[in-house]
């Protein structure tokens, strides 16, 4: 059938594809270097994805496949919140503001210029049921007939220090 000893080259290709984009860097995007907000990102989109779930039983992250965050340097995109802070700065009204653009809005521009995360994870079926009350220690499913796992892509934006989250894109895969 001339697919010889490699099988067939299509699905090898395919595979390979596969393999190579889940390792690439998105443009724009930097490696995250802050634990502490990716677990709390994590935290938010796990409760996310649960309330809308329709399984019985609830999901957990079984891995952190990839955890990156915003440049906006590399991009010259602004968070949307940035952008409109930017706009009311440059109208009239910013004059009305105590200390003009240079004060108020100042402060608002550094508390509401937020992340964007881009996080991929693996996220697995646990033990515990969708009514349980011990969410938080819930061990990933092991009976082979329960388990259910999927790849997820999440494009999260945050303002950490706020405890501030919004879920912009996610789309998810069985593994």
């Amino acid at each position: 059938m001339g697919a010889g000893r490699w099988g067939n080259p299509l699905l090898l290709l395919a595979a390979l594809v596969l393999v190579l984009g889940r390792h690439q860097q998105w443009p724009g995007f930097q490696d995250s270097e802050s634990p502490k907000n990716v677990n709390a990102t994590l935290a938010f989109l796990l409760e996310n994805y649960n309330n809308n779930s329709n399984d019985s039983y609830l999901f957990g992250v079984d891995r952190l496949l990839r955890s990156q965050v915003q440049d906006e340097r590399e991009t010259g995109k602004k968070p949307p919140v940035a952008a409109a802070v930017e706009q009311v700065q440059s109208k009239d009204w910013a004059s009305h503001i105590p200390g003009g653009d240079q004060g108020a809005l100042g402060i608002l521009q550094q508390l509401t210029t937020g992340v964007e995360y881009l996080i991929t994870v693996k996220l697995s079926r646990t033990k515990c049921k969708r009514n349980s009350t011990k969410k938080r220690s819930c061990p990933i499913q092991t009976k082979k007939n329960l388990k259910k796992s999927f790849i997820c892509d999440f494009l999260v934006y945050t303002l950490p220090w706020m405890n501030h989250y919004q879920l912009w894109n996610n789309s998810c895969l069985d593994e």
